[in-house]
């Protein structure tokens, strides 16, 4: 299995995770502005996380696996994690299975994922699942993904269709599984047993802050 990083900058290390279906080239801009300020920015790519590797039945802490052997294969611990929405699982995740790598964690429009017992929040209705997940169904019409757009990610007065590219299909039903199974504050046996090992094979670091077709690409098995 591949995992492809964008790496940027040097000096201590921040990891950026993305939110449901998206890639770490969201986070461009930000990672160039962190870079500048000293900050070694690294982003996996959830979209190559699985080159080569399952693409089914993965889990949370799965996830984690892999961000985590990131930042092992880059020597980049402690890292910050920041998490972007359904990124914000992942980053809680990595530092739940493996402390030991992590100095911190930012939600960037996080949220609990499950409303807890007893709380007077309702919990997400099958209208708004449907419009945080439909952008993500290329197949759709144009039209219709900019109306999802708008009702689950837009304030009025702005441009959804700035968010039509970027997406993956099969990446967001690949993390739209792994995050109900299992509930992302529990960690079981297993998972600990395997935290420390690393899932991928190959790690393909991106330097510098050009496109990943226009960078150098070192291949590192």
């Amino acid at each position: 299995m591949t995992i492809d990083v964008l790496a940027q900058g040097e000096g201590p290390a921040i990891v950026i995770l993305p939110s449901l279906g998206r890639s770490g080239n969201d986070y461009d801009a930000v990672s160039r502005i962190l870079a500048a300020d000293g900050f070694r920015v690294l982003r996996p790519q959830p979209a190559s996380a699985t080159v080569g590797g399952p693409m089914e039945n993965l889990t949370m802490h799965d996830l984690a696996a892999d961000v985590a052997s990131v930042i092992a294969h880059e020597h980049a611990a402690p890292a910050v994690v920041v998490g972007h929405a359904f990124g914000n699982f992942v980053a809680r995740q990595v530092a739940a299975d493996r402390p030991d790598l992590v100095s911190g964690v930012v939600l960037a429009a996080g949220s609990a994922g499950k409303v807890p017992p007893r709380s007077k929040e309702l919990p997400i209705g099958p209208e708004m699942r449907q419009a945080i997940d439909g952008p993500s169904e290329t197949s759709l019409p144009e039209k219709k993904r900019i109306e999802y757009l708008r009702i689950a990610f837009f304030a009025p007065g702005h441009d959804p269709s700035v968010w039509l590219g970027g997406w993956n299909t099969a990446v967001h039903h690949m993390e739209s599984h792994a995050r109900e199974r299992p509930p992302v504050t529990t960690i079981s046996p297993a998972a600990k047993r395997r935290s420390s090992i690393s899932r991928p094979s190959t790690i393909r670091s991106h330097r510098g802050a050009l496109p990943v077709s226009s960078s150098r690409c070192w291949e590192i098995g």
